[in-house]
């Protein structure tokens, strides 16, 4: 994963860990980095795809056994996250 990737990785596995949160409420991520780091957790097995059929088709994230196994170093990353952007 490179770093514009990186960058965008917590806050998207942050929101997928939430069931009730929603993409576009409040989300400061553009949509082609939201779409390329999904994709990137795809690959690397943290990201379930389901595509439903439909008009228009919706499509539901769910993180993995092995993405659900990262919350606490990721929650952790977040807080430190979040701790120093407000010091600046």
């Amino acid at each position: 994963m490179n770093s514009a990737g990186a960058n965008a990785a917590v806050p998207t596995w942050l929101r997928l860990i939430s069931p009730s949160a929603r993409y576009a409420s409040g989300s400061s991520i553009q949509p082609e980095r939201r779409s390329s780091c999904r994709c990137s957790l795809e690959e690397h097995g943290l990201l379930r795809r389901v595509v439903h059929a439909g008009i228009p088709p919706r499509v539901e994230y769910t993180l993995t056994e092995l993405g659900l196994g990262l919350e606490p170093a990721l929650r952790a990353l977040g807080a430190g996250g979040a701790k120093t952007a407000s010091a600046d």
